[in-house]
């Protein structure tokens, strides 16, 4: 059975950036998080031998989780200024690049990852999907057909590990953020609730609606109290945490890997004095028993003598 990566873009794009956040080219436009992009996406490529993969995007506009709640996400430190260009860079490495990648205003890429994952029609009936990203949020989609990738930590997950994690199955992960709050995303979640209350009260009576329903059953007299007095702060970090499963995702979008265009890559690094990547779409030819149209001599990876490290 297939196996369709499904990438959570930016996840990788900042953990990047924050390894080279002063990586320049010669004339000074800002590179390091697109650079680890870039040599992320191949070595994830070459190590899973991936055949089929989508990256997915959010699209920088007020999604409906803001509309419900206006703090939602306003804790976040404001993009650093070198990051700002390298959306608009990244977009351009994208469209140059042949690898499928979706973007919807008004949605996360967490909400395209969950439409992908479980549509039941067409291509994706029959799939099975490696989700990659940090992100625990999308935990909760984990089931017999769906792992997470941390490919930073090196680690897959599967239902076992989400459950050695939180303690609960991956289907009462969104209960558990909707308990505990998420201070990453600024859900609220249900005062005086840690994790390890929220785990108890999951184990003994389900989900966060249940747990609100048998309130009065709940023995700890402090977990008590949370419940029957934050119930609704609680009501709403789960619509917060919840994923929307119906973003509409064209079935026609090619996810073949072999559709990569690795001149225009090649013209991409070079462009971007990225020729300590080239190496990477070289492999990847080879493997995928193609040549690019100007093969270049195969590099070995080390820093190009034209970033500027400050």
């Amino acid at each position: 059975m297939k196996r369709i990566f499904v990438v959570d873009c930016y996840s990788i794009l900042f953990r990047t950036y924050y390894t080279a956040e002063n990586m320049k080219t010669s004339i000074d436009i800002p590179i390091g998080g697109v650079f680890g992009f870039i040599r992320t996406i191949f070595n994830l490529i070459e190590k899973h031998k991936v055949e089929e993969m989508v990256i997915t995007l959010d699209s920088g506009k007020k999604t409906f989780r803001s509309e419900i709640y206006e703090a939602y996400k306003a804790n976040r430190v404001e993009t650093p200024q070198n990051m700002i260009p390298q959306f608009a860079i990244l977009q351009e490495f994208l469209d140059c690049s042949g690898l499928a990648n979706i973007k919807k205003d008004g949605f996360e890429a967490d909400d395209i990852i969950a439409s992908i994952v479980t549509k039941k029609q067409g291509k994706f009936s029959q799939g099975k999907f490696s989700i990659v990203t940090s992100d625990k949020d999308l935990m909760q989609l984990v089931c017999e057909n769906v792992n997470c990738v941390d490919i930073f930590k090196d680690k897959v997950f599967e239902t076992n590990d989400v459950i050695e994690k939180f303690g609960i199955e991956p289907r009462f992960v969104v209960d558990y953020l909707s308990l505990l709050g998420d201070a990453s995303d600024n859900i609220p979640g249900v005062k005086g609730c840690g994790a390890k209350g929220a785990v108890k009260l999951i184990k003994e009576f389900g989900t966060l609606e249940e747990i609100i329903a048998n309130a009065e059953k709940i023995p700890n007299g402090k977990l008590k109290d949370a419940i029957q007095n934050y119930s609704q702060m609680g009501i709403l970090s789960k619509q917060l945490a919840s994923l929307n499963y119906d973003v509409e995702i064209d079935d026609s979008l090619n996810f073949s890997i072999g559709n990569i265009h690795f001149e225009e890559i090649t013209k991409f690094l070079e462009k971007y004095e990225m020729k300590s990547l080239i190496y990477l779409p070289q492999r990847l030819a080879k493997r995928l028993n193609k040549n690019s149209e100007q093969p270049q001599e195969e590099v070995k990876e080390k820093p190009h003598a034209q970033f500027q490290l400050i």
